[in-house]
């Protein structure tokens, strides 16, 4: 599974009857309230599933929530090809395996659902849980462009995905995979709002800012002569640190074997030459974004030579 998609735009697909014959399965929560499932795939043991999600972290909002498990060409017709499950106004859409990806993708699509039982005052749907929202950071993350409600900055970058992502490891702990690459995991007190959106303890008194991964991009292997080689990015909000070092390989020469550019919406940033002497060169910048930038690594060598090309993305000062 390489990514759980979340569809908004699903709503009439998720209500479709599928090719199987269908059966409906109650369970109960240690609570007795009910969780309903829709079994449209041979061989399912729904009781799996329930139990996982009676002893994940929950409220009220279990018994509003319908989980439809269905087969794989069944999941892919509804959420898309590269999905592993998807959610949408509280029916649940998982795969008949049952095993760690799919008890991944079963409690992050549960997590989608608490995002839409719990609101967070003042902010736009979907939005996570409010502990939660204060003890992420997301205020902040939102005004340094690092996050949208939506998907226009990719997958990873939606609040839905952040929330529904760290509610799995809350549920699965360290177990299971965290699927965001630029944001640290959720930590103890993430954990902790977590919970207390849930009434299962108190709020943490105090929060730290959001930890930024920075992100690196790395490009290898041989430039010929004269050829050059590009790494493109983004960078979402201002204050951003690009970072670019790139390794020339081989013999000495007595040219400069290549020059190392870094260009945001179309201008100069920087510019430097691998001497003949040098086997490395860095650009270090500062203060950037937003903007779309490019890395080119161009050869002035006579040679074929082995390269390698690291581009470091940060936010300034939390990675400085």
């Amino acid at each position: 599974m390489r990514r759980i998609v979340l569809l908004f735009s699903l709503v009439a697909s998720l209500g479709f009857a599928g090719g199987a014959a269908a059966a409906a399965v109650v369970s109960q929560d240690h609570q007795g309230r009910q969780i309903r499932f829709d079994v449209r795939a041979e061989g399912v043991d729904a009781e799996w599933y329930a139990a996982l999600l009676r002893d994940a972290p929950h409220g009220d909002e279990i018994a509003t929530l319908r989980i439809d498990v269905v087969s794989w060409g069944e999941l892919r017709s509804v959420c898309g090809h590269d999905a592993g499950g998807c959610y949408s106004r509280n029916v649940m859409v998982v795969p008949p395996d049952q095993d760690a990806q799919t008890a991944h993708a079963l409690l992050h699509e549960y997590g989608h659902h608490l995002d839409r039982s719990r609101p967070v005052a003042g902010a736009p749907e979907p939005n996570g849980t409010p502990e939660w929202f204060r003890a992420r950071g997301v205020a902040e993350l939102v005004r340094l462009r690092s996050v949208a409600r939506d998907y226009s900055l990719d997958w990873e970058r939606s609040i839905a995905e952040i929330f529904a992502e760290d509610y799995a490891r809350l549920a699965l702990g360290g177990n299971t995979t965290f699927r965001i690459r630029w944001l640290a995991p959720p930590d103890a007190t993430v954990l902790m709002a977590l919970q207390a959106d849930l009434g299962l303890g108190p709020p943490p008194a105090v929060v730290n800012p959001p930890v930024l991964k920075p992100l690196t991009i790395v490009e290898k292997g041989s430039l010929a002569p004269r050829k050059r080689v590009s790494v493109r990015f983004g960078l979402l909000g201002p204050g951003r640190r690009v970072t670019a070092t790139a390794t020339f390989a081989g013999a000495k020469e007595t040219r400069a074997r290549a020059t190392l550019e870094i260009r945001c919406n179309g201008d100069r940033v920087a510019l430097r030459t691998i001497g003949s002497g040098q086997r490395l060169v860095r650009i270090d910048q500062r203060d950037l974004g937003p903007a779309q930038c490019t890395a080119v690594l161009a050869s002035t060598s006579s040679f074929s030579r082995s390269f390698t090309l690291h581009v470091r993305l940060s936010v300034v000062p939390s990675d400085a």
